[in-house]
């Protein structure tokens, strides 16, 4: 059970971006500064930077989450015996249960990203950190890191798919089974 401390910053970050995300759909992600953040948030900008060092981590804080629960899903699926096909099926398993558990902090995200150019880019960018994760994860199975890239990048972009789709969606499509479905396709084109 985490201490008083630990609680005591958790409430604060939450906080700080929950009020991030309520200005940034009111009024828009470009139209919002940090500033203005601390200030709803009542606290100084200094402690929000401290939180979150850039004004775009309090939009992707959420799939920070997903990438901390990942590493340590992956840490304790390396000690199971798995085929590559098991392994990326309980990966994409993880990744549908975290965000299907909890879905609004990763609805608002995705709406605000979508209006906001610049975190599109950062969100291309943080596809290539996902991609060398499951790499990481997949490099056991394959001879060269170039095999696991090939692999993960192919698995990521279904994932990411079968995401955007659900966040279009307003979060009612199916993403477990949007992910199945992607998987049994990925399977159908390697057999060939």
């Amino acid at each position: 059970m985490p201490g008083l401390r630990e609680r005591k910053r958790a409430e604060l970050s939450s906080r700080i971006e929950q009020t991030a995300l309520d200005l940034f759909e009111r009024d828009g992600y470009s139209a919002v500064s940090v500033r203005d953040v601390a200030e709803a948030s009542h606290i100084s900008e200094r402690t929000v930077f401290r939180y979150y060092p850039t004004k775009a981590d309090l939009v992707f804080a959420v799939e920070d989450r997903w990438m901390a629960m990942y590493r340590s899903e992956a840490d304790r699926l390396e000690t199971e015996k798995l085929t590559v096909t098991e392994l990326l099926i309980r990966i994409s398993e993880t990744i549908s249960e975290f965000i299907e558990n909890d879905p609004a902090p990763v609805l608002r995200a995705f709406d605000i990203i979508q209006g906001a150019t610049e975190l599109q880019a950062k969100q291309a960018g943080n596809q290539a950190v996902w991609n060398e994760l499951v790499a990481d994860s997949l490099d056991r199975y394959f001879a060269t890191r170039r095999e696991s890239l090939v692999v993960a990048t192919a698995v990521m972009g279904m994932i990411s798919h079968s995401v955007q789709t659900w966040g279009r969606s307003g979060g009612t499509a199916p993403l477990g089974e949007m992910i199945t479905a992607g998987f049994e396709t990925l399977a159908m084109a390697f057999a060939r």
